[in-house]
């Protein structure tokens, strides 16, 4: 049976190469304005002066690329 794993969990994951303070396990419920101003506040020093936006597209990015090499492991990702 092969292990599985989230997208999102991916994304939390991956968040803490960006960010001082890793994504909340539930940030899927935040509202745009609150997942914003937490990138924004959490900012690793590299990236303090980047727009939200950027930063999530990293880390999205970055779980993305995470979830290929896992795909490749026998490690199913499930979600988009």
């Amino acid at each position: 049976m092969a292990k599985e794993i989230t997208l999102d969990e991916l994304r939390v994951h991956v968040s803490g190469e960006f960010l001082c303070e890793n994504l909340p396990d539930d940030f899927t419920s935040m509202s745009g304005e609150e997942l914003d101003e937490f990138l924004i506040d959490n900012a690793w020093q590299p990236f303090e002066n980047d727009a939200a936006t950027d930063i999530w597209e990293w880390i999205d990015n970055a779980a993305l690329a995470l979830k290929t090499f896992l795909e490749t492991k026998d490690i199913k990702v499930t979600g988009n």
